[in-house]
């Protein structure tokens, strides 16, 4: 898909999936972000139904005793009747961290963290002789995540656990010692990825255009890139730096557009503020509430 036209869309739907079934009930709110420049992709969803909001995962979690809460998780597919078959583009996946059931359960607010068993598996206080690629790719799948894409050097050295922590903040701290510039993410269907970004073929890059589909273009107030001065010493930082889009930043705001994904490459035409080209989202959020229904992304101009 190359370009939406505002005035020719149908209205989106939403559903959501918990533990691989659909919740019969209308999704009212949501807000799910993600984002390639750093890790922790959030989901915020309300979902309703007149008889009650229930399915046996989500029924069992609710049951469950705060510190033995099954994980259990959560989908969130966006999409228009008319395109893409009538399929939902899944926009994110992840764990539920809390659920909250309001009005006799009618009403269910859920908050979703797609890193939450990284947060969940704990490593105790001692030492590790790591190879990086291999320990690290043990410390995911050992947390409960089957699918993961590492491109990471060939690295060895002692690291030391000096107190308890969770797989997060052990990788985390393996970052730091190896000094990787580049952070690890999860895409919209749970896959973990810790490689350095780089411009995928695209079938076809989606155009956004002034008074077309932009309803808002404008220059971010930050940079948002992530970076860490730490990592300027790397031996890796040179080339990964000049890899990546030198900007400037700008926040799109567009209709519901639930094919975009942060790490995509989009492209903008005949716009007033921004030149013309091909950017990278660096990261976006699809929401809805307030009466309004939009994508917003923070977007980087890459240099021809």
């Amino acid at each position: 898909m190359t370009e939406i036209q505002t005035q020719t869309v149908m209205a989106p739907f939403a559903e959501v999936w918990i533990a691989g079934e659909q919740v019969d009930a209308r999704v009212s709110r949501y807000r799910a972000g993600k984002s390639i420049i750093q890790p922790g992709g959030v989901c915020e969803v309300t979902l309703a139904h007149p008889e009650g909001v229930s399915s046996p995962a989500l029924d069992a979690f609710l049951a469950a005793s705060p510190k033995e809460k099954p994980l259990t998780q959560i989908k969130l597919g966006l999409g228009y009747r008319g395109l893409n078959d009538g399929e939902p583009y899944g926009v994110f996946t992840g764990y539920i961290q809390k659920a909250e059931a309001l009005h006799d359960g009618r009403i269910l607010k859920i908050l979703a963290l797609d890193d939450l068993p990284l947060r969940n598996l704990i490593y105790k206080k001692g030492s590790l002789s790591v190879k990086l690629s291999e320990d690290i790719s043990e410390i995911v799948v050992k947390a409960g995540i089957a699918e993961h894409w590492l491109n990471l050097p060939n690295k060895t050295f002692s690291h030391r656990i000096q107190n308890t922590q969770t797989a997060f903040d052990l990788l985390a701290s393996l970052r730091k010692r190896a000094l990787l510039p580049y952070p690890w993410y999860f895409d919209a269907n749970g896959l973990f990825l810790w490689t350095p970004w780089e411009a995928e073929d695209q079938a076809e890059t989606p155009v956004y255009r002034y008074q077309t589909n932009i309803v808002l273009l404008k220059p971010s107030e930050s940079d948002l890139s992530g970076e860490d001065d730490r990592y300027r010493k790397s031996p890796l930082y040179k080339d990964w730096k000049e890899a990546q889009p030198k900007g400037p930043v700008y926040e799109l705001e567009t209709i519901p557009a639930p094919w975009l994904y942060a790490g995509q490459v989009v492209r903008v035409e005949k716009h007033p503020k921004a030149a013309s080209g091909d950017y990278r989202i660096d990261s976006l959020v699809h929401k809805r509430g307030g009466g309004q229904t939009r994508t917003v992304a923070m977007i980087r101009r890459i240099a021809v």
